[in-house]
């Protein structure tokens, strides 16, 4: 079967990775321009490329230590969230240990008891304590304890390039494409080159796919819920590597927020905000009154949070920017990006060429998804229920922005925390885990009804709530790790 890739990118890159290496004996081909630039200011993951870059999920032949040395990538342990109208609070790679049980009792003894919400995760009281998530200081590639990775997204794509040895690239722009009577494509006709006589084609060339333009499908736009619609990215230098914390920073602003990723020896920053309460001019001038320094926006970027109804259309499957976006409060592109790969390669691809012209499974694949993004909008939306109410932009999402789910979420949170029940279950969901810690930190609910809860679950299942926190923290506080300072020491001198 011939499959080609249009469009590189990290989406592209991951999709070649994917495809190549899980089905060998197909000609698979990718069509790239370098003619088209790359924005590498600093991007975040989840802990789900970390199942890629240490093989869990297939043996792709990925060196971790490579990776970090080619990428320049730094610890990423959660996101620390500031200026959101409520106290400073950090959003842990891995949320909580407890979301496992029914309820979950540490959260609810740590808001009974007023401790912060990183204390009942892994990840975040290892990032508190300046300790990354690797212990074996001899090969670190061995050193598997989750957590996630700040990098530069133009060499990640760059390092995925490299281990794709059997990919035939074609360095050249797609003007135009051919179908078949049935529909699909067969023939994409490139400034240089024709590629005829495919099979399959996998969608990575973002916002502006000319397959988007012609294979008509509707765009279900998530405006309403996440309004910001702009982004200014910009850099800032770090001088001070060891002592840079692993989180990414998210800065709550006048008409949205503003991130800050280390990434080698600077910083890739931006400010997302929307684009109708304030000029792309004035935001600048907000960023460096807020940072009391100027900055040099990189260009201005426009995009509206939302996805296609029809990821996969005849033959070709909408991967990364191509099938939708929203705003990267939670870093979930990429996640969304290997989460659809592992579903469309495990779950939908065969060998059958003529069958997957027109694949008969594919409106169930649309919904599986889609789903990923209607989940996580719920959750970004989730952060913006806070007490914040000093501008336009803050007084529409406390009162105006709540999507369904999050509605009823917060209704639930009237009387009980959320349990793994209230989710929707299927591989690399966001679920009670990661709504929780935030539900916590946004005081969504009060330490009245925590206690209450508390109490009947302490009498009825669970007695032994604060001694589990107590030999978790201990157990945290006692595990030889690589600090942050010997993580930079190693590494710095590859960026």
């Amino acid at each position: 079967m011939k499959i080609v890739i249009a469009g590189g990118g990290t989406a592209g890159w991951l999709s070649a990775l994917f495809i190549s290496k899980i089905y060998p004996e197909f000609q698979v081909e990718l069509v790239e321009s370098s003619k088209i630039g790359v924005i590498g200011t600093g991007e975040g993951s989840t802990g789900l490329l970390n199942d890629v870059l240490t093989n869990r999920i297939w043996n792709f032949g990925c060196n971790l230590d490579d990776f970090l040395k080619t990428t320049k990538s730094t610890p990423k342990l959660g996101i620390e969230f500031s200026n959101w109208g409520v106290d400073d609070f950090i959003s842990p790679i891995d949320g909580s240990i407890g979301s496992g049980r029914s309820p979950d009792t540490l959260t609810l003894y740590s808001i009974a008891n007023n401790l912060p919400s990183y204390i009942i995760s892994m990840q975040g009281l290892r990032g508190v304590n300046m300790m990354t998530q690797f212990n074996d200081r001899h090969n670190i590639k061995n050193s598997i304890n989750g957590g996630a990775y700040h990098f530069d997204g133009q060499l990640v794509s760059q390092y995925f390039k490299s281990i794709c040895d059997t990919v035939k690239i074609h360095d050249d722009k797609i003007v135009s494409f051919k179908q078949r009577p049935n529909g699909s494509i067969s023939t994409l006709v490139c400034e240089n080159t024709v590629i005829d006589n495919i099979d399959f084609i996998i969608d990575c060339l973002g916002f502006n796919s000319i397959f988007n333009k012609e294979l008509k499908t509707d765009f279900l736009d998530f405006s309403k819920n996440l309004p910001v619609n702009t982004a200014i990215p910009f850099q800032m230098e770090n001088n001070d590597l060891t002592n840079t914390i692993p989180f990414t920073k998210s800065r709550a602003m006048d008409y949205g927020w503003m991130w800050q990723i280390p990434v080698g020896k600077r910083y890739g920053c931006g400010y997302v905000f929307n684009s109708d309460l304030i000029s792309p001019e004035d935001a600048v001038i907000e960023v460096e009154k807020t940072l009391h320094r100027k900055i040099t926006p990189i260009k201005t970027i426009k995009f509206t949070s939302g996805y296609l109804r029809n990821l996969w259309r005849n033959n070709v499957v909408a991967i990364g920017l191509s099938s939708g976006f929203l705003e990267p409060l939670q870093a979930t592109a990429i996640h969304t990006v290997i989460a659809h790969l592992s579903m469309l390669c495990f779950d939908f691809l065969n060998h059958d060429s003529e069958q997957v012209q027109n694949y008969p499974g594919k409106d169930l694949y649309n919904q599986r998804a889609g789903q990923y993004y209607h989940d996580f909008a719920d959750f970004i939306n989730l952060h913006y229920q806070t007490p914040r109410e000093d501008t336009e932009f803050w007084r529409y999402m406390k009162n105006e922005s709540a999507t369904d789910f999050v509605k009823n979420i917060l209704s639930v949170c009237k009387a009980r925390i959320p349990t793994h029940h209230d989710f929707n279950k299927y591989n690399f969901a966001a679920g009670a885990s990661l709504w929780n810690p935030t539900i916590h930190a946004l005081g969504i609910i009060t330490s009245e009804t925590a206690k209450k809860q508390l109490d009947f679950c302490q009498k009825k299942f669970y007695s032994d709530v604060k001694s589990t926190l107590e030999r978790h923290i201990t157990l945290v506080e006692s595990e030889d790790l690589i600090s942050i300072e010997e993580f930079y020491n190693t590494y710095s001198k590859y960026y």
